[in-house]
């Protein structure tokens, strides 16, 4: 979902709402300036050796790397401090600038020359304090790609007890939403490399999210734990991110929640559960930002995956579209496919298609440099299954598709009872498809659906229409709509068909069917796009006609076709 860079932000974005809650023992990397006008107040509550003004850049830590760049840092409770004290009952830091580094970086603390601190900030190094209060700090996190995020209007109250466990909690504002935290951390047990166990909760209009874990900070920053993360909708949670998505039907109450583990460039979700618009389902899920593109990979496993949930998901290939893989309304705006890869294995006992009847299904799912394809092993559908390959893509200036697989033994006529307001055909049928469209939009699509279409027709069945009904009202004259076969129906003993679409136009290469000694040869074109018809069914019986008139014509919209006969003297007439 994104932009190499972005998905960084937005990594880093997760990591720093923790670090908000923590403000001392992290990396944090700043450049802002920090003008002696907005402290002059802070500077009347304290003075001495019990306050210091950073006008220049100090180090509060190496691993990790921690730099306040500005502030006033004092004890609110004492105006005098002994040399050799060693600790303070409470500091307060009004107006920091603290700068943050995700990864460790430059001199450790033995190759570094030796920087004595004024007393107070001592204090704040080395965390010797029983609450810390920050009014109107700023906190920048520096990625290893020199990306930022810059946490704003930071309130923080931070409290130790005697066995050097630390609670935390605040707020602060990033990207002009507001947010609050409350965390709990505890100094480890000393070891290297070094992990401090810590509990965060964040919340805002955007995101819900708990974690549960440890953090490592010795060689790098690393997160590992519990961790729960919960959306109400993604979109709005990416572009909060500052991730350009296209407009369209968003997903909705998205949420995950499994073991987390966090580095710099990964996000790996292990034994998790997944919620998507009411879908749950378990499994992993990883997240590689240190390529240009991020990828993602993953297994899930659902127990009903209901694609009908999603409002704007239409029975066709351009369904993806509204669900924001096509370029969206700004012209020349580039599609989501673009913008990351994928490596998705995904199956359901039950997957709901709106219009179609469907039960279990598996695919595999890639997505790579603009271009989706679903290789879908097995969906049950309408009574049979489906194999085949269904793709998108999106690296051009018009969306390309293609679908090729088969149907076996599928009810087909049920599928098109809805759009022909009447079940077509019953029986069970064999179908091969390769087909391929493009375009902005579903008509688009189309407008230019070619390729070729195979149907056979296993064990017999029925056709929708009663062909000797419709032939005997089509003898006394022209029949407007279906109502003319009635409600009876013609079994087919045979039905075999090659159809050959051009430009949203289906046209019969080989159309035959048989029923009670009666042979039917069909040819002609469907419109798929003005919904219209322009078909002959040829009656014969044997060799020999079943009357001068045998060739029913079906011409006209296909919800209320004119039927009528074509004489067999005008078709074999010689001109005058």
């Amino acid at each position: 979902m994104f932009a190499g860079t972005t998905v960084r932000r937005f990594v880093t974005a997760l990591a720093a709402m923790g670090f908000v809650g923590l403000l001392v023992g992290l990396p944090i990397a700043v450049n802002f300036p920090l003008t002696s006008d907005a402290l002059q107040g802070a500077l009347l509550y304290a003075g001495g050796r019990d306050a210091v003004m950073v006008t220049t850049p100090v180090r509060l830590s190496w691993t990790p790397s921690v730099v306040l760049e500005g502030g006033l840092v004092y004890d609110p409770d004492s105006v005098t401090t002994a040399a050799d004290r060693t600790a303070v009952g409470r500091i307060m830091i009004d107006g920091p600038v603290i700068r943050v580094a995700t990864v460790a970086g430059g001199a450790s603390p033995a190759e570094a020359a030796e920087e004595a601190l004024p007393l107070i900030l001592s204090h704040l190094s080395t965390l010797a304090f029983e609450k810390l209060q920050v009014r109107r700090g700023t906190l920048m996190l520096v990625s290893q790609d020199g990306s930022r995020e810059i946490f704003s209007e930071i309130t923080a109250e931070v409290t130790s007890n005697r066995k050097g466990n630390f609670t935390g909690k605040g707020s602060a504002s990033y990207r002009g939403a507001s947010l609050v935290f409350d965390a709990a951390w505890s100094p480890g047990d000393g070891k290297l490399p070094l992990r401090i166990p810590l509990k965060l909760a964040v919340k805002s209009a955007m995101l819900d999210a708990t974690i549960d874990g440890k953090l490592g900070i010795s060689d790098g920053l690393r997160l590992q734990g519990v961790a729960e993360i919960a959306a109400p909708k993604l979109k709005q949670l990416a572009r909060w991110f500052g991730i350009a998505v296209p407009s369209g039907a968003d997903l909705k109450n998205v949420g995950i929640k499994g073991t987390l583990d966090w580095g710099v460039g990964t996000l790996t979700f292990s034994r998790a559960a997944v919620i998507v618009d009411g879908n749950e389902g378990t499994g992993a899920l990883a997240l590689n930002t240190s390529e240009a593109l991020p990828s993602v990979d993953g297994t899930l496993a659902f127990q009903n995956f209901d694609l009908s949930k999603f409002s704007a998901f239409t029975p066709t290939l351009a369904s993806i579209w509204p669900l924001g893989f096509g370029p969206g309304e700004d012209e020349g705006a580039l599609s989501l496919l673009t913008r990351f890869n994928a490596d998705l294995r995904m199956s359901a006992a039950k997957v709901t298609l709106p219009y179609l009847q469907t039960g279990r299904g598996a695919a595999t799912i890639a997505v790579k440099n603009g271009k989706l394809t679903a290789d879908v092993a097995e969906l049950e559908m309408e009574g049979g299954t489906f194999g085949g390959q269904i793709s998108a893509d999106m690296s051009g200036p018009v969306p390309r598709y293609a679908l090729s697989g088969k149907l076996e033994n599928v009810d087909a006529g049920r599928s098109l009872s809805g759009l022909l307001h009447r079940n077509p055909l019953q029986g069970r049928a064999n179908i091969a498809l390769n087909l391929t469209g493009s375009g902005h939009e579903t008509g688009d699509m189309l407008k230019s659906l070619s390729g070729k279409v195979g149907f056979t027709l296993n064990e017999g069945g029925r056709l929708g229409l009663d062909l000797r009904a419709l032939l005997y009202a089509a003898q006394r004259s022209d029949v407007k709509g279906w109502s003319a076969a009635g409600k009876g129906q013609t079994a087919l003993e045979l039905l075999d068909a090659r159809l050959r679409v051009e430009n949203g136009v289906i046209m019969s290469e080989r159309l035959q069917a048989k029923s009670a000694g009666l042979s039917i040869a069909g040819s002609g074109r469907v419109d798929m796009v003005n919904k219209a018809l322009d078909l002959a069914l040829l009656l014969s019986n044997g060799t020999e006609r079943t009357s001068p008139g045998d060739t029913l014509l079906f011409t006209g919209n296909w919800l209320d076709p004119t039927i009528r006969i074509e004489q067999l003297a005008k078709r074999t007439a010689a001109p005058n």
